[in-house]
């Protein structure tokens, strides 16, 4: 049985310590790290990656793995890795396999990770969902809310803020990169048309030219860099 797990921790050396102990067990599929914990929960909310387990990290900037874990739910089980043992209490939740403390005990961990795999062996429904998928934008630093992937047109890169275009209704104003957003969301969905412009596929009507028409009658410029590989998506499709 293999394990995909996703280690998130704002510390590379704290990182480099969880990684040592993964590459230990054959089981356990490293696919990667994060060291922003809205970036790692956009990923696998969204579907970029499929997780089974998460080394989480508890004290972090902008969004803690306490706050991290309730936005997660029951997608992923997660053993909590810290160096403060005073978190252990708020962090057992039904998603919860186990509490480490830095530097972490190999024995410990063992034991951890075994308890994750009886988890996965006897209750594989609680991992693999089905759910709509979405990610959560930060508006302010203790405003972050969930958009449905399907609710947003297109997103727009504007004066060093985004802005998701959601319908007919205001645009949502998020500070970040657009170059951050195409990481977080699916290429099944999304596609980069302009330096400035992400748009779902599932709203354009037409390609005229240099120009993608979408639904509720927006026209947006395809830039020059991205028109060719634009026409090319639509071909195959």
């Amino acid at each position: 049985m293999s394990i995909r797990v996703l280690i998130v921790d704002d510390e590379l050396h704290g990182i480099d310590g969880v990684t040592t102990l993964v590459k230990r067990v054959p089981e356990l599929d490293l696919i990667g790290f994060e060291t922003d914990s809205l970036t790692a929960l956009n990923k696998i909310v969204s579907g970029i990656i499929s997780v089974d387990l998460l080394f989480l990290d508890v004290d972090m900037p902008d969004m803690n793995g306490l706050k991290m874990s309730e936005l997660l739910g029951d997608r992923v089980l997660i053993i909590f890795v810290t160096s403060y043992s005073h978190y252990a209490v708020d962090a057992f939740g039904p998603s919860t396999v186990d509490f480490l403390t830095k530097p972490i005990d190999p024995v410990k961990f063992m034991k951890a990770v075994q308890r994750a795999r009886e988890r996965l062996t006897t209750k594989p429904s609680l991992i693999h969902q089905t759910d709509q998928r979405y990610i959560f934008v930060n508006l302010s630093p203790r405003n972050i809310i969930k958009v449905k992937l399907e609710s947003i047109f297109y997103i727009k890169s504007k004066d060093k803020e985004l802005e998701l275009h959601i319908g007919e209704k205001k645009p949502l104003v998020v500070k970040k990169a657009l170059n951050c957003m195409v990481e977080i969301l699916p290429a099944d969905r999304f596609m980069r048309i302009h330096k400035s412009h992400i748009v779902n596929l599932d709203y354009i009507t037409g390609i005229v030219g240099n120009q993608i028409n979408l639904e509720n009658s927006i026209v947006l410029v395809i830039g020059s860099t991205y028109i060719d590989a634009v026409y090319a998506r639509f071909r195959s499709i």
